[in-house]
């Protein structure tokens, strides 16, 4: 919680940097992050809404942090989302995992001490796309079951009828 509150004095600042991005609040956000955690910080990244233009007044701030910490560490409230990461686990989840969340942040540099190569393997990224997908597909069927459920309990679907459902309404295929 020292955090937060040591760090929304920054806030103003760090939605400046995202539009203007200035060294002085880089090093005073990167200081501040040092100075709270007892940590070195050898990368910092920005990603989510702030840096695609469409954060509003209830919009988080998201940063990863490479630093020599020796295992992930996360912390988010309403305001902020706050990801640590060793460089070992950033390279991996990057690089082996195609990790969607590492690669919007590689493109985001706020701080960079250590420079970081991204190796795009086309059928990683396909994978990691694909696992995300078929997660979203499998929460959605297993809605419709319980939606169908509730609202008719002698009501029951088979596999065939939910992925035609699912394909008219959520793809609007018709």
């Amino acid at each position: 919680m020292q955090f937060f509150n040591q760090i929304k004095k920054l806030k103003l600042l760090i939605y400046d940097m995202y539009n203007n991005i200035n060294i002085i609040c880089i090093m005073e956000l990167k200081n501040k992050l040092e100075e709270i955690f007892n940590i070195k910080i050898i990368n910092l990244y920005g990603y989510g809404s702030a840096y695609y233009g469409t954060s509003n007044e209830k919009s988080d701030l998201d940063f990863k942090v490479i630093s020599d910490v020796d295992k992930h560490i996360e912390l988010s409230n309403d305001k902020y989302n706050l990801q640590i990461h060793s460089l070992d686990d950033f390279i991996d989840q990057l690089n082996n995992q195609h990790n969607i969340g590492f690669i919007e942040a590689y493109y985001h540099p706020i701080y960079v001490e250590v420079e970081i190569e991204f190796i795009f393997v086309k059928d990683k990224l396909r994978h990691a796309i694909s696992a995300i997908a078929d997660n979203a597909y499998a929460k959605a069927k297993k809605k419709l079951i319980n939606d169908a459920n509730k609202a008719n309990n002698e009501m029951r679907f088979e596999d065939r009828d939910l992925d035609i459902y699912f394909a008219k309404n959520l793809y609007s295929i018709h």
